[in-house]
């Protein structure tokens, strides 16, 4: 492992992802290198480009804060760093197949 892909790993936690603003670009920046590195480099890692985890790892507190904490999709959205409920809610879907009100009623219950 060189010293990119540590500065990624380093870089990349979870206190960071809720952030707002925390971003491909900002990832880059902090690590000093171009965003077409740290595609290639990320991809190489982790196997999926950079934005397409963020976006699960987002997805996936998400989901927890609303079964685990019971807060409603707005909030859940918005504290992992969605500004909009309603592309929150198709990307939700699309990854879990259930929109995240459903799904709080379905995991809560289990």
């Amino acid at each position: 492992m060189n010293n990119t892909e540590i500065s990624l790993f380093w870089i990349i936690k979870v206190d960071n992802i809720n952030k707002k603003g925390f971003d491909i670009s900002s990832i880059a920046r902090f690590a000093g290198i171009s965003n077409s590195t740290l595609h290639h480099v990320f991809e190489k890692i982790v196997g999926q480009p950079p934005i397409e985890c963020l976006k699960k790892i987002r997805l996936h507190q998400a989901r927890l804060l609303i079964v685990c904490n019971s807060l409603n999709t707005s909030e859940a959205a918005y504290k992992v760093g969605y500004n909009n409920a309603s592309q929150f809610g198709r990307e939700f879907k699309r990854q879990f197949g259930l929109f995240p009100s459903r799904t709080a009623e379905i995991l809560q219950y289990q």
